[in-house]
């Protein structure tokens, strides 16, 4: 690579051509000494080491994040624990036991509450859709029910079973609100809606589970 960032073919490295670019691009380097290009090279060489070791802390960063990602989704804590809480105390055991350097690399983790909401969004699309590949491909049962959450607002919550490979997997499929009346045809309205978001065909849907209300006894015969 020449100084000024263009490539050049191997056969493009002749003498003539090289002595020619310089003379046509680079006129004012003419007079410098072959110790001059070696310094160069060799500061091309430390800035690329510098932008990969940054990429490879950044890799490492962002897989450290999904991880710390998925326990708060796993015990269901609150988003800003990972800022106020876990990274402090990364730092200060990482900073005891492992020095200042590592104390540095551990805080560039992005940990905000913003930041670990969307990370969690993002798993959980992740696992969506992995399911939803495999049930394209068998047949699944279903238990669906209907509750109040907090704010007063009925929700349809459903899982899933099927069957990988010889083993019979339970998965929870969705979480979904029922903007109106909780009547049967509600309910079906949004299980239609969302198979057909997904490919998937009631043909697939070897049976459904309630828990014996009257509008999801209906939905089930």
């Amino acid at each position: 690579m020449c100084v000024c960032g263009q490539k050049f073919p191997i056969e493009a490295m002749v003498p003539s051509k090289m002595r020619s670019h310089v003379i046509t691009n680079h006129s004012n380097l003419q007079t410098e000494t072959m110790v001059y290009f070696q310094i160069l090279l060799q500061a091309n060489s430390r800035q690329r080491k510098l932008f990969q070791k940054a990429m490879t802390v950044s890799k490492r960063a962002q897989l450290a994040l999904y991880e710390v990602a998925e326990i708060i989704a796993l015990k269901s804590n609150s988003h800003v624990l990972a800022e106020s809480l876990i990274l402090p105390a990364c730092q200060k055991m990482v900073k005891v036991m492992l020095g200042d350097k590592a104390e540095q690399d551990i805080s560039k983790i992005p940990l905000s509450n913003s930041t670990i909401q969307k990370r969690i969004i993002n798993l959980s699309d992740n696992i969506e859709q992995s399911v939803m590949a495999e049930l394209k491909n068998c047949q699944f049962t279903r238990q669906i029910d209907e509750s109040i959450d907090i704010s007063n607002h009925a929700q349809l919550i459903a899982f899933v079973r099927f069957i990988d490979e010889g083993v019979i997997i339970n998965q929870f499929l969705c979480c979904k609100n029922l903007p109106s009346t909780t009547k049967d045809q509600d309910v079906f309205g949004i299980l239609a809606t969302y198979l057909k978001k997904h490919g998937l065909s009631w043909n697939s849907c070897a049976g459904i589970c309630t828990d014996g209300t009257p509008s999801l006894v209906r939905l089930g015969s």
